[in-house]
């Protein structure tokens, strides 16, 4: 994928005593049968086309993490996203057209870990969910992340 364009997603942190602020920088790539991304410096198979309920592609194929089979779950879904923004205010955006990648859910005695991503047709990435959690011997977290990114708003309308 050498010579081909990206763009670059500038993702931005605040809270309730700071400024806006840049997090991360990561780039994009889509091509006629995939899309990726690089977060952090490594680069993720988000999306395959042409998207359907039984297609299914490993989403570390261009990273040395292991291999982890995404799928499609709700193809063209209306979606809500609410979240929590800065000051208390609760941000809710209504999209027609989503589609919700699973990326992995496995629960075992040891842990539990939970991957899925929403995307809204003319908008992209509106909600990401990951979980990377360990069990104590009676299954009581005794340690991991929970992460959710869940968008506040877009771009002109």
């Amino acid at each position: 994928m050498e010579g081909k364009k990206r763009q670059v997603v500038l993702c931005y942190y605040k809270d309730s005593l700071t400024d806006w602020t840049i997090r991360n920088v990561w780039s994009q790539l889509l091509t006629s049968a995939s899309a990726y991304r690089s977060e952090d410096n490594v680069s993720y198979h988000k999306l395959a086309f042409p998207i359907n309920t039984s297609i299914k592609w490993d989403g570390n194929d261009m990273n040395t993490n292991d291999e982890e089979l995404y799928s499609y779950e709700d193809i063209h879904s209306a979606s809500t996203v609410s979240s929590l923004s800065y000051n208390s205010v609760t941000t809710t955006l209504d999209f027609d057209s989503t589609i919700t990648v699973l990326q992995i859910d496995e629960l075992l005695f040891i842990g539990r870990t939970y991957g899925k991503e929403i995307y809204a047709e003319n908008v992209g990435l509106i909600f990401k969910e990951r979980d990377e959690l360990s069990f104590n011997g009676v299954g009581q977290v005794s340690s991991g992340t929970e992460y959710k990114m869940t968008a506040v708003d877009f771009g002109p309308r």
